[in-house]
């Protein structure tokens, strides 16, 4: 068994001729990971590499053959120091994100990657501190242990050059959190979160996506195809959906919303008009509407019907045949009547209301001044349009 903290730094031996110092080491980018090149530093500080097949044998010195070609790093080729070491990879099995601190190599019988290091010897030994600490931790009755993965236990979430190299078994990477795997997506390039989140089904990938940055987001949708970028935004919550979308230009974002289906269209685009007034980003539409003549017996049903649809249910809300608000009451307010009692016989009359171009302070002081949870936004029509809940408004002002 070797580790690159071993290996890194050490004599590079052609006969006696001296090469220079083992810089790094490459490895194919495979399933079998095995070591191909040597990349190797002269006196003059410039670098070469060297063909694994000349390495002789590798002890307290690297011993080479004195002829050995000149090579080129390969396409399928990684640097073991440069894209490993230090950098974050995703455990399967334990399912989390840890940092690799060493690599383990093992002939058998070609060199090549056996697993990487993610416990604290595997910070030690690069200062030779290893036989320390472990002596340090048995004198006070612990044994301390490396903490290895094994390489086909790991996926590297981000190599070198732009590249990513992920077990294609996205089986597996479900079983990390979609808000887990996004916030270390968040310190990726756009090219290599685009990679990832293509390796998933849309369900799984529009999880992933609701996780991100907006501004991720954004640039995701950019650089997804239409379709794709439709699909993904179907399945987001229609709020959460014109988060992402109203950054992109206008070509882009109606070209998306113009392959959802019409009902989440037509939302989508309702929210998004309100977005562009004071209020507009805090107005949701999780209200329940009834007519004047509705009795109590059948607003009690529609409340326990809708108790999916809307999550708090404070006011129920009065309008005529042409959508206006004329009236509002509270749940407390229906219990307390007669089941065959009509709505128009105790609501009351002529509710407070806002309209989009009011101000938040103003929203704030209405609520404030009559005792409201909340507040229906309405047209200049006084169609509604939705509510404000007085948290939502205050959350916005933080």
């Amino acid at each position: 068994m070797l580790y690159f903290s071993e290996l890194r730094g050490k004599t590079v031996l052609a006969g006696d001729l001296y090469v220079g110092k083992l810089d790094d080491v490459v490895f194919q980018v495979s399933p079998a990971a095995v070591v191909t090149k040597l990349f190797i530093k002269k006196l003059d500080g410039s670098k070469f590499f060297l063909p694994y097949s000349a390495v002789n044998r590798i002890g307290s010195r690297v011993h080479v053959d004195a002829n050995y070609p000149p090579i080129q790093l390969e396409e399928n080729e990684l640097f073991v120091g440069k894209n490993i070491v230090d950098q974050q990879i995703i455990d399967i099995h334990g399912s989390n994100i840890v940092r690799v601190n060493d690599v383990v190599f093992i002939q058998q019988p070609q060199l090549h990657i056996s697993g990487v290091d993610v416990g604290i010897l595997g910070i030690m030994r690069w200062f030779g501190l290893e036989d320390i600490v472990r002596k340090i931790f048995h004198l006070i009755g612990r044994d301390i242990i490396p903490k290895f993965l094994a390489w086909t236990d790991v996926a590297p979430v981000e190599l070198g050059r732009g590249r990513v190299m992920m077990k294609q078994s996205d089986t597996k990477l479900k079983r990390l959190k979609p808000e887990d795997l996004a916030s270390h997506l968040d310190t990726l390039n756009i090219r290599n979160v685009k990679r990832i989140v293509n390796m998933f089904d849309d369900t799984y990938a529009s999880e992933l996506f609701s996780n991100l940055s907006i501004s991720l987001q954004t640039s995701l949708l950019r650089t997804f195809l239409p379709a794709k970028a439709a699909s993904i935004v179907s399945r987001l919550e229609e709020s959460e959906a014109v988060d992402a979308l109203i950054t992109l230009r206008r070509s882009e974002r109606e070209r998306i919303i113009g392959m959802l289906e019409k009902k989440q269209q037509n939302e989508i685009k309702r929210l998004m008009n309100l977005a562009r007034t004071p209020v507009g980003h805090v107005v949701n539409n999780q209200f329940l509407t009834v007519r004047p003549q509705d009795t109590v017996a059948s607003i009690l049903q529609k409340v326990r019907d809708s108790r999916n649809d809307i999550d708090d249910i404070r006011y129920v809300y009065v309008v005529n045949n042409e959508n206006q608000i004329i009236g509002v009451f509270t749940l407390y307010e229906l219990i307390i009547e007669k089941p065959d009692t009509a709505a128009y016989k105790f609501m009351i009359q002529n509710p407070i209301f806002v309209q989009l171009s009011t101000s938040k302070e103003m929203v704030l002081r209405r609520m404030k001044k009559y005792n409201l949870n909340s507040i229906p936004v309405v047209t200049e029509k006084r169609h509604m349009l939705g509510v404000v809940d007085l948290l939502d408004i205050l959350d916005d002002e933080k």
